[in-house]
């Protein structure tokens, strides 16, 4: 079993267990339109309903050479996806705990009758390739798997680009605004992403705005029409861990 990982960050839903499998069947989830709070995220639920937003916040354009917010104890995103084959889903990012220079980062994914979540402590290197998990636990259904350290270079791989978006060196890119449920981002960073899964390649545009923490991302569109993935909530404080509950 595997969380899907990768659906927060780059709009697809790949997921590996210890034996290798994938999933990539997209699933329908709730529908909520979250704003960004001081007081942390609420837990994700499906029988959320939409709320109406009259004035959306919105956040000034960075500067020229701005560096991505640090990561820190309480920072959260939540992302909404839409799929190519018409499902959705919502994935939220915690950073919870620091140990030894590394982040403690859970990971929930709410989908129709079901939340799979992972935690991970993840050291976060200087480039994307630099990035490392030290350790890695997954849940499905209350049922907790803990990766052996051994096997964590087997699952190093497909972790990497995912952290690379995670994480990000560096704000680059043409700007543009973009608003989404979270706000409207004055002079996001547009840039091209290649992004390999398997046998597919894959080509999207992904907007970053320094007011974001953790992955900076505020939308993420693939080419001819593919998955969508945009900014529910974010904030820099209130995280607590869910993991195991």
């Amino acid at each position: 079993m595997l969380l899907a990982l990768v659906a927060a960050s780059v709009g697809l839903s790949v997921g590996c267990g210890s034996n290798g499998a994938t999933e990539t069947e997209p699933v329908e989830t709730l529908d909520s339109v979250e704003r960004p709070t001081k007081a942390g995220p609420p837990a994700p639920r499906e029988d959320d309903p939409p709320a109406e937003v009259a004035e959306p916040t919105e956040h000034d354009a960075p500067a020229e050479g701005v560096a991505p917010i640090a990561p820190a104890i309480g920072q959260w995103i939540r992302y909404g996806a839409d799929w190519r084959e018409g499902g959705r889903s919502t994935v939220e990012y915690r950073i919870v705990d620091r140990e030894d220079g590394a982040f403690w980062v859970e990971v929930t994914d709410v989908r129709r009758e079901r939340t799979r979540q992972v935690k991970m402590l993840v050291r976060p290197g200087a480039t994307a390739d630099a990035h490392r998990v030290l350790q890695l636990s997954f849940e499905n259904r209350g049922e907790i798997e803990e990766i052996p350290a051994r096997l964590l270079p087997t699952y190093q791989p497909l972790l990497q680009q995912w952290l690379g978006m995670l994480f990000p060196a560096e704000l680059v890119g043409e700007r543009e605004d973009v608003t989404v449920p979270a706000g409207v981002f004055h002079g996001a960073f547009k840039a091209e992403r290649e992004l390999t899964f398997g046998q597919e390649q894959v080509t999207a545009n992904v907007w970053l705005h320094s007011a974001v923490p953790i992955s900076g991302m505020v939308r993420f569109e693939g080419s001819a029409g593919g998955h969508t993935l945009q900014l529910l909530g974010f904030g820099l404080e209130g995280a607590e861990p869910r993991f195991g509950r």
